[in-house]
């Protein structure tokens, strides 16, 4: 925890920080002065009034952007100073001051300070002057910790993250299968060689405040990042979603591993019919994701207009997700008079663009060698390449599954691993 300033004790202090100490007459003291860094006004106690808070900090070394020995001044609506105190941050980078309500008297204030680490890690404090004479850090250092978890490497170039309350979360590492080989960590059968290498679970990178309840008292949400081999290769990203108690502080309300999106499913139930289609919800991305919500609302349109005058089902499953790429399958039944129309609808989504992969984006559809392998490879299978190569695929984290309706209506399934199609792969990154 930080310290209340005795002011008596710190007049000196107070007295430079309030812009009265105007001169330094050593060069050495001029180095370790303090600094203006931030300015904030906030109403601290929720009478009404505002009050400011001041960031000030000292420079290490001359030149340096590292500051240390922070130091807030509490003024009142007359510049009165009514109280200091020195937040338990040792020093950083980047300093800036934030306010929010996280509690039923006034408002807190967020400190936050970047450390400069390979992992952009950020300490945050979240301050409370509701009381000058008893300030209070409601978000403390070991907050800063976010979403207790722990990763592992995990068999077939998967890891796995287990979190506190005992659920775990498998994905597919996000390099290509020979970045993991080369470095001795798995063998080409998916083997691994090295299982006392462990991810890293970073601390909180990012903290933000948002009235998740529309009830007036805000929420943390946090990002934490998970890196494998080295930090550039990013296994995902850790979101939590926080609320405070005055008795017993911040308590974890759901946590997931985040990739800067996700995939939410929106259901719509009717009788016996049941819509599921899915919601892409992205950081920083509403052109993505307008356009992947418009796309899924076109699959999901015909069966959710069917859904007061007959029966009908939609439902959807990922075959694959990736931080690059999405596989899904949409499986539908519409009732039309006596007849049920089933459809099953592959869509394959570039992530950065939104945009849906054709089999030509991926394929090279252009090389003549393309389809007698195809045929080769599929000769026990039952989709028909007489007359060319499907257009319906998807992808299931090994294999290309190529789709196709027979006469009868019946879907049939071709299914070639990808590594046999590497001379043919426009986007070898995404498989």
């Amino acid at each position: 925890m930080g310290n209340i300033i005795n002011l008596k004790k710190m007049m000196s202090a107070a007295m430079f920080a309030a812009g009265l100490l105007v001169s330094m007459n050593s060069a050495s003291a001029q180095q370790d002065e303090q600094e203006p860094l931030a300015l904030l006004q906030l109403d601290v106690d929720g009478n009404g009034s505002l009050e400011t808070v001041e960031l000030y900090g000292g420079q290490m070394t001359r030149g340096s952007s590292y500051r240390n020995d922070f130091l807030l001044l509490l003024k009142g609506s007359d510049s009165e100073l009514l109280t200091a105190y020195v937040p338990s941050i040792n020093g950083g980078y980047d300093c800036s001051l934030e306010k929010a309500r996280f509690t039923g008297r006034g408002e807190q204030l967020i400190l936050s300070v970047g450390q400069g680490g390979d992992d952009g890690s950020i300490e945050y404090r979240i301050i409370d002057f509701a009381d000058p004479k008893a300030v209070k850090e409601i978000f403390t250092g070991s907050d800063n910790a976010g979403v207790a978890a722990t990763a592992e490497f995990v068999p077939d170039f998967r890891s796995k993250i287990a979190f506190a309350d005992g659920s775990t979360n498998y994905e597919l590492l996000p390099k290509e299968k020979e970045f993991y080989e080369q470095r001795g960590l798995y063998d080409v059968d998916g083997t691994l060689l090295k299982g006392y290498r462990r991810p890293y679970v970073g601390k909180i990178h990012s903290l933000v405040a948002v009235d998740m309840e529309q009830d007036g008292i805000l929420e943390l949400l946090s990002l934490q990042s998970i890196s494998g081999l080295n930090r550039e290769d990013l296994l995902g990203k850790l979101a939590g979603v926080w609320s405070y108690d005055g008795s017993s502080g911040w308590k974890l309300k759901s946590s997931y591993n985040e990739k800067n999106w996700r995939i939410l499913p929106r259901q719509a139930v009717h009788d016996s019919s049941s819509v599921t289609y899915p919601v892409f919800t992205a950081i920083a991305a509403p052109e993505v994701q307008n356009k992947l919500n418009g796309d899924f609302a076109i699959i999901a349109g015909p069966y959710l207009q069917n859904l007061a005058t007959g029966g009908c089902e939609l439902d959807y499953t990922l075959t694959f997700v990736s931080e690059k790429f999405i596989s899904m399958v949409f499986f539908g039944v519409l009732d039309e008079g006596e007849k049920e129309i089933f459809a099953k609808i592959p869509l394959n989504i570039d992530v950065q663009t939104g945009a849906q992969l054709a089999l030509g984006d991926v394929l090279n559809l252009r090389d003549a060698d393309l389809l007698p392998v195809l045929r080769l490879l599929t000769k026990k299978d039952k989709v028909d390449f007489s007359k060319g190569i499907p257009e319906s695929w998807y992808y299931n984290g090994t294999n290309f599954v190529f789709c196709q309706r027979s006469e009868t209506g019946e879907w049939l399934e071709a299914t070639v691993a990808a590594s046999d199609l590497k001379k043919f792969l426009l986007k070898p990154e995404l498989f």
